[in-house]
């Protein structure tokens, strides 16, 4: 962790494995708003993870971000918009916990921050809205609908096209992580903690003249 091995308590170790992983299963949870987003987005970050399973031959990540892929395509067969069949909390709490699981087990081979960026925006959407409530004196776990495709499909008026908007920029932040892959990790922090500000700016811009306020 920025060019230092540290070997925590097992305790603390337990402690933030469970943050991370009960988090990063929330977060996805968040962005099941519209048909086809959850899976799409979970779609784009388990293809990537097989490729970075097959690089640093990693059997583990292998097998299940495969098998996920696999399953996801044909769930999205029937998902898509207009939808057959519905992910549900079960479904997308399910993904978010075995992305968060085999991110954990990547970190063997990459670095945390680089994490980041190959399951971003489902952090980056969290993060956003968190910090907008409480902007609005609101509790950051409060319910509202001021998620990002929510905002994205207000301009858009279209739910494909919010869709493939949301999953274009998960792409993006993939592609990003795997060419920062051995790049500095206060590098990759500032730079991920810049597209987080930047979005959130794009999508407050967007939000207003939506709005029509001042």
């Amino acid at each position: 962790w920025f060019n230092h091995n540290l070997t925590l308590p097992t305790i603390l170790a337990l402690m933030l494995n469970l943050f991370v992983i009960s988090g990063y299963t929330n977060a996805l949870n968040l962005v099941d708003g519209l048909d086809g987003l959850a899976g799409s987005i979970s779609l784009i970050i388990f293809a990537t993870f097989l490729y970075l399973g097959i690089r640093f031959e990693d059997i583990f990540v292998i097998n299940i971000s495969l098998s996920f892929v696999v399953f996801i395509v044909a769930f999205l067969l029937f998902n898509w918009y207009p939808s057959k069949i519905f992910m549900g909390d079960s479904g997308s709490l399910l993904l978010g916990f075995v992305i968060s699981i085999v991110a954990i087990k990547l970190t063997k081979h990459i670095s945390i921050t680089t994490v980041l960026f190959l399951a971003g925006l489902p952090v980056i959407d969290t993060m956003i809205v968190m910090i907008r409530r409480i902007k609005n004196g609101l509790s950051p776990f409060s319910a509202d609908k001021s998620h990002s495709h929510h905002i994205l499909q207000k301009r858009l008026n279209s739910i494909p096209k919010t869709v493939f908007a949301m999953s274009f920029i998960q792409i993006i932040l993939s592609f990003v992580g795997i060419l920062l892959l051995e790049q500095n990790n206060m590098l990759i922090l500032l730079l991920f903690i810049a597209v987080t500000y930047n979005f959130y700016r794009i999508l407050e811009q967007k939000n207003i003249h939506k709005n029509g306020d001042p």
